[in-house]
């Protein structure tokens, strides 16, 4: 474990990560908190719930300042310690990483590792911060990641995560998560510097609408489940082949609808989830009844054991269900593969005809292109022939007219001249 969380006391505010951690942890419980610091949050759970605290630091001088708060502190780093060797037959109600898992090298070695000190019945409680945040978000469409002395890019993080990702941490080591809190802190108010006017509209309405944008922290209580590590597995195989699951829902409508569906029903459940939540914190400030709900919660814990090992029998048979399916395809589209082929080389054929008619058409043009030069030639004779006969025609019709005249003359000098009386024989 690397260096120190860089609290410095305890944040008594409502709303703080510390008061959401104490939270989870049931009064009277034996605790083993991991980078437990100078003590002020083990102090915290020794005189407000009257729990035994271990500590482990692997600062001395801080170490030696929770000493007088806790039952007993080690001072080391947890991924190189022999916690059989240190703790022995040793068992622990809760295990606490407060802003502790992202400064690990190998988070998850370590969880598997300390879930065998946990009591019958014992919890994991965490706090991590959550890098999908939507103040780093819009710093990452700018292209900034710059490291800080605190908050979501602390210089001393080594590991980052999301909701997803702490999930996966917490199954691949064997743990379920039955409890999810949130340190809510708007976008405009981290330590990593957001101005709206600068962000399209489009892309602050999305961020505003997704919870997780508004996340600043996870805080988180988990217990160790046989089914835990196959959930991971089965989540781990359906993500290596989200390409292939991709391709077939693009084929199978209805199986996207199904898948849909499930994802309404897990999210409408966790909603269900965090609102019992919410009631039993209220109900821990009756201490009398606390003890009958924890042994209702333990059994509703059962039933969802019994739940969780239906859902992962079921996705098994829906992944042979998706691979025969996609078996079909394959063959189906060497199918279309071979029709498409043949399809090509007619249209390769079908292209040579109509290059060979282009050609033809094009010759037709020119041979158009020449009798339309000679049909201009013969109307240019054509034009000429025509003034020439209309000369003519002109020319008739005046020695027409002349001729005319000249038989009105003939007639009238045939009508005025005297007849001649020829004597009889």
């Amino acid at each position: 474990m690397s260096e120190a969380r860089k609290y410095t006391g305890y944040d008594a505010r409502p709303d703080s990560t510390h008061n959401l951690v104490v939270g989870l942890v049931p009064p009277a419980s034996r605790v083993l908190e991991f980078g437990c610091a100078s003590g002020y949050m083990s102090e915290v759970l020794k005189s407000r719930l009257g729990c035994t605290v271990v500590g482990v630091e692997v600062m001395a001088e801080e170490a030696e300042l929770a000493r007088e708060y806790c039952e007993r502190v080690i001072i080391g780093d947890a991924e190189n310690m022999d916690f059989e060797a240190v703790f022995g037959d040793e068992r622990f109600d809760v295990i606490i990483f407060a802003d502790v898992l992202e400064h690990l090298r190998q988070p998850a070695d370590v969880l598997r590792r300390v879930v065998p000190l946990l009591a019958t019945g014992g919890s994991i409680v965490a706090s991590i911060p959550n890098v999908a945040h939507g103040s780093l978000r819009l710093a990452l469409l700018r292209g900034e990641f710059r490291y800080r002395k605190t908050g979501l890019l602390d210089d001393t993080h080594i590991r980052f995560f999301t909701r997803d990702t702490i999930q996966e941490l917490f199954e691949s080591s064997g743990c379920l998560v039955t409890h999810w809190l949130r340190r809510n802190i708007e976008i405009t108010m981290t330590e990593i510097t957001v101005f709206p006017r600068h962000v399209p509209k489009e892309v602050w309405g999305l961020l505003e609408a997704d919870p997780e944008a508004h996340t600043y922290q996870f805080v988180t209580r988990a217990i160790p489940v046989e089914s835990a590590a196959i959930l991971h597995q089965v989540r781990t195989e359906l993500s290596a082949s989200e390409l292939e699951r991709e391709q077939l829902r693009q084929r199978s409508d209805a199986q996207t609808e199904q898948i849909e569906h499930l994802t309404e029903r897990v999210l409408a459940l966790q909603a269900e989830h965090d609102k019992w939540y919410v009631w039993i914190q209220q109900l821990q400030q009756e201490i009398e009844q606390r003890e009958a709900q924890m042994l209702d919660l333990r059994q509703e814990i059962e039933q969802q054991r019994g739940q969780l090992g239906g859902l992962v029998e079921t996705i098994q048979q829906q992944d042979t269900q998706l691979k025969t399916q996609n078996d079909a395809f394959e063959v189906e589209i060497q199918k279309r593969d071979s029709h498409i082929t043949s399809q090509d080389q007619r249209i390769r054929e079908l292209q040579d005809e109509h290059d060979k008619r282009h050609t033809w058409i094009q010759q037709l043009q020119q041979e158009n292109e020449q009798r339309g030069a000679r049909v201009l030639e013969l109307q240019d004779e054509h034009d000429k022939w025509y003034v020439w006969i209309q000369q003519l025609q002109q020319e008739i019709e005046q020695r027409g007219a002349r001729i005319a005249e000249l038989t009105q003359m003939v007639e009238q000098k045939a009508a005025n001249a005297p007849r001649r009386r020829f004597p009889l024989g």
